[in-house]
């Protein structure tokens, strides 16, 4: 039997082009040239970029894109119309992970807690911007956390603690998407937890040991934490369970599963 033939999905039109082709990178670094013919394939940046597959030529695509269309069903639907297997989510689940607000209910719906939140859509913001500012906080009081619904690698994430830095919050997240999630801010600890597909076990899925983040030059995980050598720590498994106790490996595969 031969080598199987992955094609390795980078770059992509997102904000999160240039991280994309890091991990594009590294993915093709890491795979066994043994087992593995591995190449790139480089989307362009921009509204008009275009995946262009030869099915015929690959056996699976590893999507190594960030953000929208690598992350959003975007690319998977592409893969599944040209028949051609790729790692990761379908079509509905990456759409729903992607989508805050949708995720958020989703979750809330199998009985996890979720922060309360508005969203802001932008014609919306841009009519009445003190209006919308004044019933988030009348909802939600301060301060809040908000970012824009669709977008990843914590792109247009700010924490705000007063009306002010609600309306500037809230015109960056819209910088990015045409909508902005406002949710309630909790105070605590950022625990992480991955969770594989695995056909040997009954529930069907895997949830791989959680690892606590702790940045250690910005207030909290936004973009520069997340990809600056140094500028937070991962710790796994946490030094200490969360407060509130219970067995916390069980909440990502059930989000995983129902969704």
């Amino acid at each position: 039997m031969g080598k199987l033939r992955v094609a390795v999905l980078m770059g992509g039109p997102s904000s999160e082009h240039d991280v994309s082709l890091e991990t594009g990178a590294m993915v093709l670094r890491s795979l066994d040239v043994d087992k593995y013919e591995a190449f790139p394939i480089v989307v362009a940046k921009g509204r008009d970029a275009t995946l262009e597959l030869q099915k015929d030529a690959i056996d699976v695509a590893f999507i190594a894109m960030h953000g929208e269309y690598g992350e959003d069903g975007t690319a998977q639907a592409l893969l599944e119309a040209l028949g051609v297997p790729y790692t990761g989510s379908g079509v509905l689940a990456s759409a729903l992970g992607m989508h805050k607000p949708l995720s958020s209910r989703l979750l809330a719906d199998c009985g996890l807690a979720v922060p309360d939140f508005v969203t802001v859509r932008e014609r919306e913001f841009r009519d009445a911007p003190e209006a919308v500012m004044t019933e988030a906080v009348r909802k939600l009081g301060l301060p809040l956390v908000v970012k824009p619904s669709d977008r990843g690698s914590s792109v247009g994430v700010s924490i705000v603690r007063d009306q002010n830095g609600l309306i500037k919050g809230i015109a960056e997240a819209l910088r990015h998407s045409r909508e902005a999630m406002v949710q309630r801010y909790v105070p605590g600890r950022e625990v992480t937890c991955s969770v594989l597909e695995d056909e040997t076990v009954p529930e069907g899925v895997c949830a791989l040991p959680p690892t606590e983040i702790v940045p250690k030059e910005r207030p909290f995980f936004d973009y520069h934490s997340k990809y600056t050598a140094g500028a937070s720590e991962e710790i796994t498994p946490p030094h200490a369970p969360p407060p509130s106790g219970g067995d916390h490996s069980r909440d990502p595969g059930d989000s995983f599963t129902n969704a």
